[in-house]
């Protein structure tokens, strides 16, 4: 399937999705003072100093998008354990949570990507997750309004659910790949997507310690800018489904 779509789309122009400076300048003003980041190089480094280096990382991201890589940094992400019960028992794994951080240019440019690959990314709209205006509120609203309708009415409502524990860590990357082509994502977009997810890997900091690399072969980046869209276009198919079954019903 892959080799197919990429025989179609090889000779696209990669011109609309280059970054331009203006796209650059407000890639950056959406960092944020404060933010952690791994590595040496913080928000404070590039808001407030020169911007040479913006110059060369415009020049970076547009160089990335042209071969349909990312640099081995990008892919790389240090997980910080943090205690969730202090009160709990801290030598039990099950009582920690991974706090994923990637480097600061990694984020630049993850941003920088999302604004290209967002219209292809458009999802049902009984999905509510991760969209602006709407959250898991909103469909909670619609379940509870639902079954106050009909046993208000004397019918009986029977409700099933659906628990996904650490959806975003299981997700097939090959899977999402399909999604993506079926989506009709840019060649170069879509190159760069899957060098990203199957070069990734973690390493585990604990205190001044480091663990050896760690290869990620399921799941979005951890803290990634666009991992809730991705997330949300691979379980869309089952929701568009579900969708038709119930009007089908209806």
């Amino acid at each position: 399937m892959f080799c197919e779509y990429y025989d179609d789309n090889l000779n696209d122009s990669i011109g609309p999705f280059y970054l331009s400076w203006s796209d650059m300048l407000n890639v950056m003003a959406k960092m944020k003072i404060g933010k952690s980041s791994a590595g040496l190089i913080k928000p404070e480094h590039i808001i407030h100093g020169s911007t040479k280096p913006v110059f060369y990382l415009h020049l970076l991201f547009n160089s990335m998008i042209q071969h349909g890589i990312v640099v081995t940094d990008f892919s790389n992400c240090e997980i910080i354990p943090i205690v969730k019960d202090s009160q709990g028992d801290v030598s039990d794994s099950l009582n920690y949570r991974g706090i994923t951080l990637g480097v600061l240019f990694s984020k630049l440019f993850e941003i920088a990507i999302n604004e290209k690959i967002s219209p292809y990314l458009m999802s049902d709209r009984l999905q509510f997750g991760f969209k602006g205006r709407t959250s898991t509120s909103h469909a909670l609203y619609i379940l509870r309004s639902t079954v106050d309708y009909y046993t208000s009415r004397g019918s009986n409502v029977y409700v099933t659910s659906l628990g996904c524990s650490k959806a975003f860590d299981r997700i097939s990357h090959h899977g999402l790949f399909i999604k993506l082509i079926e989506r009709k994502i840019p060649l170069c977009l879509l190159l760069i997507l899957i060098y990203w997810h199957l070069n990734m890997f973690s390493i585990v900091k604990w205190g001044n310690s480091k663990s050896d690399p760690l290869d990620v072969p399921l799941g979005t980046k951890q803290g990634g800018i666009s991992s809730p869209q991705l997330f949300s276009i691979y379980i869309d198919d089952m929701i568009k489904s579900l969708h038709k079954k119930v009007l089908v019903v209806t």
